[in-house]
């Protein structure tokens, strides 16, 4: 999977992004104001807690939960032991450090960090706190050599860097200056940064992070990227802005959306996003995947349901039908963490081969992070994969034996149809549950005034007994 095609979406209170390839959706990110991603922030923590049982330590950002910083994840930039490294050993409660979000806060567990501190750039990430060059897998041995040979002499005994595969394109005569020239500059953001870390008391934000739209859109842009569509001027000004310092080659590919629809609407993605909620997903010529997430684990059940393959290896072929959408249905529910497979029996070894190189063929094309680790005694197909937040159905719905919208999510859905159906600047009621209106009226009503300035003057009336899911615009008439 490579993604081609990225949709952005910015609505009141928030901005959504959906990734693409060939016309599928395979990612949707969300980032609201009221609750904002903090990815790659940097902060300057106090350590509260030392827990060796769990080679961790809670670290106060001054956040509504304590970061979870692991022994490996200090190691990296203390030294002390690698993969076997006390936490104890590291930090000492009262230590004053900064730290970077590597995850996002998800249920009761607050956000992962890390010492190993980066500082993006478009050839190199900085590493202030390590040392070293690091290179992406995949990465012939010649351009390994050809890029350390410059990079490396210019490099202090205290830094390192990660080289980015934008850096391959650089000729023999341009890669010395433009290394030299980014490498300058981050090293002077990072003086920047210590500069703030002098003048302020722990806990304290040295560095938010990177801006909503270059945040949703980072992760997946590169050269081959054919369109960066926005659904108004203000975001595809965002993506320009970070093209034009990350990817320039992209900046004539980011284009306005003009049609009556939303971009969303008219690429399926709102019909994605629904589909990705309910626990069944129907493959193509029958078969289907039954989602069933769990405390601990994911549990996916591959069913034949009425799919028919060739004689004596139908169990084989449901399960090779089942893998690419398998791959897909994992990153756009953005499943994370320990996932089994009840794949259909198969009686030979040859067939659970075939599947088993299949299944990770695809799943190596998706986003970093999922390992396939093979099938189980009991035939199970093991994997794991990076968690970086919540899942989509976390982000949306509350978790129940019969899940529903999240009162938020309700609420933002509900500001998406004023917007959409009020006439600009000429008001409208929006009739909704007392539970949607108070949160309109509480932690969302910078939401409910960025609508207002859409839609004008935006009146809330609450109807007791309609369920959150209810929402009804009615739009204001001339005198």
């Amino acid at each position: 999977m490579r993604i081609d095609t990225i949709l952005i979406e910015a609505s009141p209170g928030e901005v959504r992004a959906a990734m693409l390839a060939g016309g599928q959706v395979w990612q949707v990110a969300l980032h609201r104001h009221a609750a904002p991603s903090r990815v790659g922030a940097i902060y300057l923590g106090r350590v509260r807690r030392v827990e060796p049982a769990m080679s961790a330590a809670f670290v106060d950002l001054a956040l509504d939960a304590d970061g979870f910083l692991r022994a490996r994840d200090v190691a990296r930039t203390m030294g002390g032991g690698g993969k076997h490294a006390r936490i104890e050993r590291l930090v000492h409660e009262g230590a004053v450090i900064p730290v970077q979000v590597t995850a996002d806060a998800w249920g009761a567990k607050g956000p992962s960090v890390t010492t190993a501190l980066r500082l993006p750039g478009r050839f190199l990430h900085y590493r202030p706190a390590s040392r070293g060059v690091l290179f992406p897998n995949g990465i012939r041995a010649q351009d390994r050599e050809r890029i350390a040979a410059v990079l490396e002499p210019a490099l202090t005994s205290g830094e390192g860097a990660v080289v980015q595969v934008s850096a391959l394109d650089l000729s023999e005569s341009m890669v010395a200056n433009a290394l030299a020239e980014e490498l300058a500059e981050l090293r002077a953001g990072w003086a920047s940064l210590e500069a703030h870390r002098a003048v302020v008391a722990a806990p304290a934000c040295l560095d938010p992070g990177p801006a909503p739209v270059a945040r949703l859109i980072a992760p997946h842009a590169h050269a081959g990227l054919a369109r960066l569509v926005a659904g108004d001027h203000g975001s595809a000004a965002a993506a320009k802005r970070w093209a034009e310092r990350h990817a320039p080659e992209l900046v004539e590919r980011v284009e306005v959306w003009n049609r009556p629809e939303s971009v969303f609407e008219a690429h399926g993605v709102e019909a994605e996003i629904e589909a990705a909620l309910a626990p069944r997903v129907t493959l193509a010529g029958g078969g289907e995947l039954v989602f069933e997430p769990g405390e601990t684990l994911t549990a996916i059940d591959v069913n034949s349901a009425g799919f028919f393959g060739k004689a004596g290896s139908a169990a084989r072929d449901v399960n090779l039908a089942a893998a690419p959408e398998l791959a897909r249905q994992i990153c756009l529910r953005g499943v994370a963490g320990a996932v089994v497979v009840d794949l259909l029996r198969m009686d030979t070894p040859r067939e659970r081969d075939q599947v088993l190189r299949a299944m990770r063929r695809e799943l190596s094309e998706e986003p970093p992070g999922c390992h396939v680790l093979g099938l189980s005694h009991l035939r199970l197909l093991e994997l794991t994969r990076r968690r970086r937040g919540p899942s989509l159905a976390e982000e949306l719905q509350d978790p129940s034996p019969t899940p529903a919208l999240r009162a938020d999510a309700a609420a933002y859905a509900a500001l998406r149809r004023v917007v959409r159906e009020a006439r600009p600047g000429g008001g409208a009621t929006l009739a909704a549950s007392p539970e949607l209106v108070a949160r309109l009226e509480g932690p969302l009503a910078g939401a409910l005034a960025e609508a207002s300035v859409v839609a004008g003057p935006v009146t809330l009336r609450a109807e007791p007994g309609w369920p959150r899911e209810r929402a009804e615009v009615m739009i204001a008439t001339k005198p």
